[in-house]
């Protein structure tokens, strides 16, 4: 842990008497903790002694023996004002060692210009603890030339040998940037001790730059650094944001985002920041006036508190296991600070608890230390500080001591077991229902009948036992134990209300007697109780206990009523008669009812239960339409439900107490309950609505709610895209549903699918890669890109690897770039956007991946032979373990799903590395083709080889055979991965016939030629064996215009043709079929002329002697043959449909042959129908169908690519370079080809909802939720609404 995190402060801050300044400014000591808390480590400066004991013996820290550091480690102390100074960190405590680092600062480490000054230095020591159980004598480890803010963090890592170690890392924090340090002792290559030197995202350094020059930038560094997280806050054009670093990976986790207005700071001091254990919350302030608190996992704000004006915030701590809030803060005019205990989970009238300190009280003293700026320390839970006389001192220990909890007994009647006091409510039977018992408070009452009678409509029949109590003397409140609930009902002049429900969410099956609740203690009191229960639920014991009221006021009882909803949901198959279905809705209506009075009256505490509980997941397997509804869109700015994807855990009120099965079909049973518990418990809220939706593709509540969330979802993410955290793992489940599926086609025409804009107070250049950035244009083309969200290194010892080459290659050849292209635009902010799906492009595939990598390192060698001759596998066939991304490609064939931007943003990231493979493949495939026409070109010569050529010969005929059966083999695995559906594709298998038939064509006809003595010179070729190997190259030539669909410009000319040959072929068609008709009448004509006296046309010569000129006597005879189809084309049914084709290009063969008057009519009515009509209509269909071809080619093209990333993703590709983790977000530059269109089409749907079109389809009960029901008379529910700034009017 750290050291003081609140010094900055120029006042004296204390819960004792201001007179502690004077002894303060003598102080000397110094305190940390390590990073789990385990043990504290003193230091005072003036002796150079330290002190190290376990965290639980801290009170006995005076008793322990010093240990002296020796005193030439830091020679010169003397001080000039604050500097120099000292800074202490210790490590956790592993394998029986414990790392300290004392840090001597000079003032010049903490200055930007640091040119010709002297540096502090940072010496780290290392201790052994004996089996004495003492530590030994500190030994220097490491010595570096550098002060500054030093910290440990500890960090798990796996060894090639699988051996896991622990890496201890040791931070420098200075002007100069984070200098970082691992070490270790257990494994030598921990031993290195090399030095990481990072730097500082450019905002924070140039603010470095600019403003820490002469005045040190401790403080300001200081502040940012929380645990092993380093924290960035930075504010402009109205927003501010914060950055958060992990320290372990040095990489930025999240960015928090808030618009200054919507909190109206006119003052800014220290910010103070705190991260709860479980990794789930932070709470941020500038230092005045309020406290922010942020989901980490989303960036989302989830509640604010406003202490008033001016009052300075100076410490925050999560505690308690991150359930309440501790806080210090100044109010003004208040000598004193104030400890402030924030419940966050409660709505108890003492929520928040404040506690000042008394003139003279020294229990605890946070003070300024200016002497050592280290007097205090946090760690989990609680902060410590140390006094002047090196006292440790816990502030969370001394507000405990200072509370005083006052205790109620609240239950005087015994009930079960009966005891004295059960008298006082005797023990009775409903009249005619001796089923039901029931214990009154009125000695001889009127009305026998119970307020409610059965209030389980599911349960079948009215007599099964249950038990009930009056909880106050006129008996208006009823507590009614059932079979699996426990209700609390309540009557006055405005009718009957549900105040309290319980259940022990069972999912019910044909024999629902186990889950039957069995009671084993019933107290009651004025409008109290308390009852203990019992369960057993799939052979295993269950118990709880319920009362009224609770501690943290309603938020137990709402959470209840929100698992009831569920509860309910499960029996609403159970129902039997229109009488029980009306109770069953009734009762959903009051549940919801509560609930809605809760969040109508408690909104930001409502919004703290949905990060804590599954009060959202519950509320929608309940099916409530109108309270989800109400939750998403009933109060506008109040955001009451945020997205989630990682769940609070938490202690259940179920323990499990034995465990018994009546036989093995009841295990097996138990189990895949448990299994499906366990999935809905893992899902988000958005998955759970979708698994609840009708699996009979029928219109339900849960479709319905899913549209709310998709639609609540979209409309939050234009201005964070933190909202849509949920929706991108979500959305191939859509799919599945036939109904679902038109969310997920709708939902990319909304607003945010555009990208969200990178943060103006967020520096372009931390996240653009340095070959885009160096290259940008005024007119930028589109780029997806993964960001850099790692901190820069600055590194001078590089490993020489193909990352390095590879490095300095794009440095220089973009240093040529611009040499040779000035670029004067460079220096212009470019408009990066985000797109907004978290992790769409992440895949557990490429998580293996890089696990493999670090377990099996490969040599270049061997990389390159498995490359050249092991066609790579597939990692898995399931498709749950590929990216949302591809699971969308994979279940939507519509192409117009990629005319948006998150998708053309996605396939321009993905499609590097993958058209980098198949381009392989076709390189591959040119060396086959070209093997194959070298190979023939020989055969078909009858060329005579021998000696080295004919061995030449031969080995390419054997790397013909590699390079096929190569070819073949990636084909064969690419089918064993799709499966035979979705593998026959007319692409894939034109691939595979490209691939198999120069193999038969080679094998059947050259290779069996083949002779070892002269070659092919005793070939004999045939016309067939011409043909085959004529067409055969003609098929490889078409694979070979096929594979440029890997090329942009000329996938884009393919993708054209294929799309108009798509519009065309019924046209093209409907001309076949006329050409067809006019043949077939020429063939009937022309078939056999002779029989019809059809003469042909005679062709008269006139033959000349060129000298003289004279006339010459002779006969020419025309050789014509009527039935020979080289004569008469006519004479077979084929040879008439191709010549008459040829009339389209003004061939007319059948005019110019025959004399026949039923011929030249039969000619000119081809001429005008087919020639001048439908050629004429085709060109011009061409010319219409053009420009949308040419927009449905880049959907094509997109589709292409979207699949060839598909069939990628699941590859086990070799990588050359170490493979880089997918990024959460992808980013990109320029606008996308789709966008004019994509733009057109949301702006006609800006104004339509996702759920209206299946909300009118469904009834709801509204008149329950109104304004006059939100207040109960005689409720239990003690609301205090002024307390909360709540005006029940």
């Amino acid at each position: 842990m750290s050291e003081g995190m609140f010094n900055t402060s120029t006042d004296t801050e204390s819960f004792a008497s201001s007179t502690n300044k004077k002894t303060a400014a003598k102080t000397c000591w110094h305190l940390a903790i390590s990073p789990d808390g385990e043990y504290i480590f003193t230091f005072n400066n003036n002796t150079l002694q330290f002190k190290i004991i376990e965290m639980k013996r801290k009170d006995e820290i005076s008793e322990e023996e010093p240990f002296q550091v020796d005193k030439n480690d830091f020679p010169n102390i003397e001080k000039d004002n604050d500097y120099p100074m000292f800074q202490t960190a210790l490590s956790n405590f592993v394998e029986q060692i414990i790392y300290i680092a004392i840090s001597f600062v000079e003032k010049s480490d903490m200055l930007s210009n640091q040119k010709n000054q002297q540096h502090g230095k940072t010496i780290i020591y290392r201790m052994v603890k004996e089996e004495s159980g003492s530590f030994s004598k500190p030994n220097k480890y490491g010595e570096y030339k550098r002060g500054g803010i030093v910290r440990f963090a500890h960090s798990p890592f796996t060894t090639k040998e699988s051996i896991n170690v622990e890496k201890i890392r040791c931070f420098i924090f200075n002007a100069e940037g984070i200098f970082r340090y691992t070490f270790g002792d257990k494994y030598p290559f921990l031993k290195k001790n090399i030095e990481k030197h990072f730097s500082y995202p450019k905002l924070l350094k140039d603010e470095l730059i600019k403003l820490y020059n002469i005045n040190p930038c401790f403080e300001r560094i200081e502040s940012c650094i929380f645990d092993h997280y380093f924290v960035i806050e930075q504010y402009k054009q109205g927003i501010q944001a914060i950055q958060l670093f992990n320290l372990i990976t040095m990489e930025m986790e999240q960015t928090f985002q808030e618009r200054l207005d919507k909190h109206f700071y006119k003052k800014f001091s220290k910010p103070i920041l705190s991260i709860s254990r479980n990794r789930l919350l932070l709470m941020f302030s500038n230092g005045i006036d309020s406290v922010l608190l942020f989901y980490i996992e989303s960036g989302l704000e989830i509640a604010s508190k406003d202490f008033g004006k001016d009052v300075k915030i100076i410490f925050g701590e999560f505690i308690k296991n991150d359930k309440e809030l501790l806080l210090i803060i100044k109010i003004p005019k208040k000598k004193l600070a104030t400890i402030v205990i924030w419940s966050l989970f409660s709505s108890a009238k003492n929520f928040i608890q404040f506690y000042e300190g008394d003139e003279g009280d020294e229990s605890f003293v946070v003070t300024k230390n200016l002497e050592s700026r280290s007097y205090n320390s946090r760690c989990h839970g609680d902060f410590l500080a140390i006094d002047d006389n090196g006292k440790v001192n816990s502030i969370l220990e001394s507000w405990n001591s200072k509370e005083v909890e006052a205790k109620r007994d609240y239950f005087y009647c015994k009930l079960i077991p009966s005891d004295k006091t059960s008298y006082m409510m005797p023990k009775k039977h409903v009249k005619n229902n001796q089923a039901h018992i029931i214990y009154r408070r009125k000695k001889n009452p009127q009305d026998e009948k119970p307020l409610v009678g059965n209030k389980e409509p599911w349960v079948v029949g009215s007599k099964y036992h249950r038990v009930s109590a009056y909880l106050d003397e006129e008996e208006t409140i009823q507590l009614i134990i059932g079979r699996t609930t426990v209700q609390i009902w309540q009557k006055n002049k405005d009718g009957l209300f549900l105040e309290y429900i319980w259940s022990n969410n069972t999912v019910p099956d044909y024999n629902d007697e186990e889950r039957i609740l069995k009671i084993e203690e019933l107290q009651v009191g004025e409008r109290t109780f308390n009852l203990k229960v019992t369960w057993i639920y799939n052979g295993i014991k269950y118990k709880a206990e319920i009362k009224w009221p609770y501690q943290d006021g309603h938020v137990t009882a709402v959470k209840h009523a929100c698992e009831a909803l569920a509860h309910l949901n499960y029996r609403r198959f159970k129902l039997v008669g229109d009488k029980n279905r009306h109770k069953f809705v009734k009762l959903v209506n009051m549940i919801s009812l509560l609930i809605w009075r809760f969040i109508k009256k408690r909104p930001e505490i409502w919004k703290l239960m949905d990060i804590r509980y599954d009060v959202m997941g519950n509320i929608i397997i309940g099916g409530s339409t109108f309270l989800v509804k109400y939750i998403l869109f009933g109060e506008k700015n109040m955001y009451l439900h945020v997205p989630q994807i990682k769940r609070w855990e938490d202690d259940t009120i179920y323990i499990k107490v034995e465990e018994k099965y009546r036989n093995a079909e009841d295990k097996q049973e138990s189990q895949d309950d448990v299994n499906e518990q366990e999935k809905i418990h893992g899902l988000t809220d958005l998955q759970i609505a979708i698994r609840f939706c009708s699996e009979d593709r029928r219109i339900d509540r849960h479709v319905v709610i899913v549209g709310y969330l998709l639609e609540y979802y979209t409309n939050n993410a234009v201005w964070n895209i933190g909202w849509l955290i949920t929706v991108s793992k979500a959305l191939p489940e859509l799919y599945g549903h036939k109904l679902l599926g038109y969310y997920a086609r709708e939902i990319f025409y909304k607003e945010c699918f555009m990208g969200s804009e990178l943060p103006h107070n967020i520096d372009y250049r931390d996240v653009i890669p340095y070959e885009i950035e160096k290259r940008r244009q005024k007119k930028q083309s589109f780029i997806a890109f993964s960001p850099n969200t790692k901190l820069v290194i600055n590194d001078s010892s590089h490993r020489f690897n193909l990352r390095y080459l590879r490095e300095k290659y794009i440095m220089i050849y973009t240093k040529i770039y611009q040499q040779i292209f000035p670029n004067p635009f460079r220096k212009i902010p470019p408009t990066i956007r985000i797109v907004p799906l978290y992790e769409f492009a992440t895949s557990i595939i490429v998580e293996k991946q890089l696990e493999d990598q670090m377990k099996i390192r490969r040599s270049f060698l061997s990389k390159l032979f498995l490359l050249s001759f092991v066609p790579r596998g597939y990692l898995s066939r399931s498709t749950s373990k590929l990216s949302p991304f591809v699971k969308i490609i994979r279940a939507e064939k519509d192409n117009d799903i990629f005319n948006n931007p998150t998708m053309e943003a996605a396939i321009k990231y993905r499609w590097i590395p993958a058209r980098n493979y198949f381009l392989r493949l076709y390189v591959f495939f040119i060396l086959y083709a070209t093997c194959f026409a070298v190979i023939c070109g020989f055969y078909l010569s009858h060329v005579e080889l021998t000696g080295n050529l004919n061995n030449i010969l031969f080995v390419l005929i054997i790397y013909f055979y590699y390079l096929g059966i190569f070819l073949l083999f990636v084909e064969y695995r690419q089918l064993n991965h799709l499966g035979w559906k979705d593998y026959i594709q007319f692409f894939n298998l034109f691939d595979l016939i490209a691939i198999i038939s120069p193999l038969v064509v080679m094998t059947i006809f050259v290779t069996s030629s083949f002779k070892f003595s002269n070659g092919f010179a005793d070939v004999v070729t045939t016309q067939n064996k011409t043909v085959a190997i004529s067409f055969t190259m003609l098929m490889l030539w078409f694979e070979f215009i096929l594979y440029l669909r890997l090329l942009s410009e000329t996938a884009r000319y393919i993708y054209i043709i294929l799309n108009i040959i798509k519009r065309s072929y019924i046209f093209l068609l409907f001309m076949f079929l006329v050409l067809a008709a006019f043949a077939h009448s020429m063939f009937i004509l022309l078939q056999h002329p002779t029989y019809t006296n059809v003469t042909q046309k005679s062709d008269t010569f006139s033959l000349k002697n060129s000298k003289t000129n004279e006339p010459i006597d002779v006969t020419i005879t025309r050789d014509f043959d009527p039935n020979n189809r080289l004569d008469n084309p006519n004479s077979n049914f084929l040879d008439s449909l191709i010549s008459s084709y040829f009339w389209l290009s003004g061939t007319y063969i059948q005019n110019d042959t025959w004399d026949f008057w039923a011929v030249e009519t039969l000619t000119l009515l081809a001429s005008i129908f087919v020639v001048t009509v439908l050629q004429n209509m085709f060109i011009a269909f061409m010319g219409g169908i053009y420009s949308e071809a040419s927009t449905q080619a880049n959907n094509a093209l997109l589709r292409f690519r979207a699949e060839s990333i598909s069939d990628y993703e699941a590859l086990d590709d070799i990588h050359f370079l170490p493979l880089d983790p997918d990024p959460k977000y992808i980013f990109y530059l320029g606008r996308p080809s789709c966008f004019n269109n994509w733009k057109e089409t949301c702006d006609k749907k800006k104004n339509e909802k996702l759920y209206s079109v299946y909300e009118e389809r469904i009834a709801e009960s509204k008149d329950v939720f109104i304004k006059e029901n939100l207040k109960v008379r005689n409720s239990l529910w003690d609301w205090d609404d002024k307390e909360f700034g709540y005006d029940s009017s």
